[in-house]
């Protein structure tokens, strides 16, 4: 089985991560080193830059993952700032800014970057849906993979539920991380055969 790390502060995401990788035949070993972010409104930059910087320190082929809850009537916020606005206001404070709002269209984003010091490469995946005007359906682990804080209130192009309320492996299928990290698995499988 071919290998590759991960590095994140997250557990929980590692477990996903992981469960994707085994999926596709990808054994992910997690290293627990916290994420360096810069200063930057593109998941994409934060992304390589992150794995750049954890390639100094890891020294193996590694991916690093940055997402964010994209709210177009918000111009975009919280974005790249999810976690930190997740932490500080939290979900009941993004809904009291979109209140009244008549666009509630919104966007997860996440951007891969893999990185073995010699080839650097990106991989994006994102979700388009709307924000619901409560929350509906709870933050859960479920066969130790957690959803994600926004979860509550993103409602995926498609569907009527929030992805809080959609099977973990539903959501695993569609999600803005699945796309990205399937885009780096095909990548790296015929890398890996040359």
């Amino acid at each position: 089985m071919r290998s590759v790390a991960f590095v994140s502060g997250n557990d929980h995401k590692a477990k996903e991560i992981i469960a994707m990788g085994k999926e596709r035949g990808i054994k992910i070993a997690h290293i627990k080193l916290p994420k360096v972010e810069i200063q930057s409104d593109s998941n994409a930059e934060i992304a390589m830059k992150s794995a750049m910087e954890a390639y100094r320190n890891v020294k193996k082929p590694l991916i690093v993952d940055d997402s964010g809850l994209f709210i177009r009537s918000l111009g975009g916020f919280p974005g790249i700032y999810s976690a930190y606005v997740y932490k500080t206001v939290g979900i009941a404070g993004v809904l009291r800014l979109l209140h009244g709002a008549r666009d509630r269209s919104a966007q997860y984003r996440t951007s891969f970057c893999y990185t073995d010091g010699k080839t650097t490469k990106l991989f994006e995946g994102a979700n388009p849906g709307t924000i619901s005007k409560r929350m509906m359906g709870a933050r859960k682990l479920e066969s130790g993979l957690a959803s994600m804080p926004y979860d509550v209130i993103f409602i995926p192009k498609g569907y009527k539920k929030t992805f809080s309320m959609l099977s973990v492996n539903l959501k695993n299928r569609i999600s803005s991380r699945s796309v990205a990290f399937n885009k780096f698995a095909d990548f790296f499988l015929k890398s890996q055969k040359a």
